[in-house]
């Protein structure tokens, strides 16, 4: 275990150990650019949405970085292959990951001019692709250290790849199933960058030309280590929750007297906290199904939200409702925060999977589940839609929510496959200005809609509401604008592409309200 020899060391000058120093090295840098690939959405995903633009942006910044770093690393291989270079690389690059938590916001805002697209791939390219660069650089040199047989090279090459590809594999399990539930992203950051750095450092202490280098690293560690171990800071008194999901960064912000539930910065509940009562055009005009069918006593929601669907139905129509929520998190908020008192099952599972399982029959079903603002659309298929038919009752109504603007095509798709299943579909805009975002409502039945639907059983507000929804029901699409849009099915469903540019208009709307909410870090 000594010291360099110089430029034309090469793994023939190197002990076994520390050859496979090297190689365990490679599969921890392997797993370090997973975990960084995969937990580079949750960075950037809060402020900027999880829309198709964040991902894209995610993968195009990684791979182009792991180009440019193989072509570098490969370069320096041949100036320079000694083990000081490549565990100072490796030192560096844990550094760079630990920088990403302290200028994560300064990046975001400093993007935030460029729009939704361009400024999600240069966000992502700022805060990640110097790190990547580093870590892909070690690949190179890590395979000239350690192939001292030039007959066997491919094994060597081959070697290698497959060390830091099962690196990769682990680092994409790991964070997908145990570090992003369980972990703060931050914490996850910081513990990655320290592990990098002291890698990097104990190699050089080992087999640095200058040991002393290592040292140095390792005291900085120590050093940048103190944040790490810190406790969080205390939340502003008006943000009550703020933690991190599985599915998405959730807080709970309280505004005057409402109270909104926010995932990854979009609404998705809010009630007023002194009539304890939802505060949203739609869930208020969701009371307006059960009116359609007086003998409702079963409900099923599939997106729980804040539970006040649920709530309502209990409360002021006594419907039972089943509530389906992926989201384990949201569920714990909407019973401690926003008052929801399950009067039915609450199962923790994907929509479509309940549906499929289920023999329960339901009077009415309600669509309202949003993956931050996109709709997850292996729900909104032909086959999904004849599978909530099925269950439910003659004469059962099925509510859809999402978003969109009155003169937008978008929703025409949905209209047409609902179409396809259900024999009568209805149409709603909560707001009636062309052009203007806001909720668009579908409410479809096999059975004919009533005539002249009594609204005045309903409390004061939302009968204001419900008329005001009613007020903007939108007409049937012509038939030349239906024949132009597909029937969304599991084999072909276009839905991400037909809103693309209303998730891009509503996640801006989102960032000019809402920026330092979005970037808002503290933790109770």
């Amino acid at each position: 275990m000594g010291q360099s020899k110089g430029k034309t060391e090469t793994a023939a000058s190197l002990t076994p150990f520390a050859q496979g120093y090297i190689l365990f090295s490679v599969f921890l840098l392997g797993l370090a650019v997973l975990v960084l690939e995969v937990l580079g959405t949750r960075v950037i995903s809060p402020y900027y949405g999880s829309s198709v633009y964040v991902w894209s942006s995610l993968i195009t910044v990684t791979l182009a970085s792991l180009a440019v770093g193989y072509w570098a690393g490969g370069s320096w291989a041949d100036r320079n292959p000694s083990p000081a270079l490549y565990f100072a690389q490796t030192a560096v690059s844990g550094l760079l990951v630990l920088a990403v938590p302290f200028v994560k916001n300064m990046a975001l805002s400093a993007t935030t001019p460029l729009g939704l697209g361009i400024g999600s791939l240069v966000c992502s390219a700022l805060l990640f692709a110097p790190a990547l660069v580093v870590m892909s650089a070690t690949g190179p040199l890590a395979i000239r250290l350690t192939i001292s047989q030039f007959p066997l090279i491919g094994r060597g090459v081959g070697k290698v790849y497959a060390i830091s590809t099962v690196g990769s594999v682990l680092g994409a399990l790991l964070t997908g199933f145990v570090l992003v539930p369980h972990f703060a992203v931050r914490q996850v950051l910081s513990a990655l960058g320290l592990g990098l750095m002291l890698l990097g450092g104990l190699g050089l202490i080992l087999w640095g030309r200058r040991g002393g280098a290592g040292g140095i690293v390792c005291l900085a560690v120590l050093a940048m280590a103190h944040p790490f171990l810190r406790p969080p800071r205390a939340a502003a008194s008006n943000i009550l929750v703020n933690r991190s999901s599985f599915y998405g960064e959730i807080k709970v912000l309280d505004s005057q007297a409402l109270r909104f539930l926010l995932i990854d910065g979009v609404s998705h509940g809010c009630i007023n906290t002194q009539l304890q009562e939802p505060w949203a055009d739609v869930l208020l005009f969701f009371e307006y199904l059960p009116l359609l069918k007086p003998e409702s006593r079963k409900a099923l929601l599939i997106g729980l939200g804040a539970g006040s669907v649920s709530e309502s139905y209990r409360r002021h129509h006594g419907i039972v409702t089943d509530a389906v929520e992926i989201d384990p998190v949201i569920v714990e908020v909407a019973r401690s925060h926003f008052g929801f008192v399950p009067s039915g099952r609450v199962a923790v599972e994907d929509g479509r999977t309940f549906v499929e399982r289920t023999a329960d029959a339901y009077d009415i079903a309600i669509l309202d589940a949003f993956t931050s603002e996109r709709v997850p659309f292996h729900l909104f298929t032909e086959e999904f839609f004849e599978k909530i038919r099925s269950r439910l009752l003659p004469g059962g109504f099925f509510g859809i929510n999402t978003v969109g603007a009155p003169d937008h095509p978008g929703w025409t798709s949905i209209y047409k496959t609902l179409a396809r299943v259900f024999g009568h579909v209805r149409v709603f805009a909560s707001q009636s200005k062309p052009g203007e975002l806001g909720n668009i409502i579908f409410v479809a039945s096999n059975a004919p809609f009533p005539k002249d639907v009594d609204v005045s059983p309903l409390r004061p507000f939302a009968r204001e509401i419900v008329k005001k929804v009613l007020s903007n029901e939108l007409p049937s699409p012509e038939p030349e604008i239906l024949n132009a849009m597909p029937v969304l099915t599991d084999d072909f469903n276009p839905i991400d592409d037909y809103y693309k540019d209303i998730v891009m208009r509503w996640r801006e709307a989102i960032i000019r309200a809402s920026k330092d909410v979005l970037l808002f870090e503290g933790a109770l």
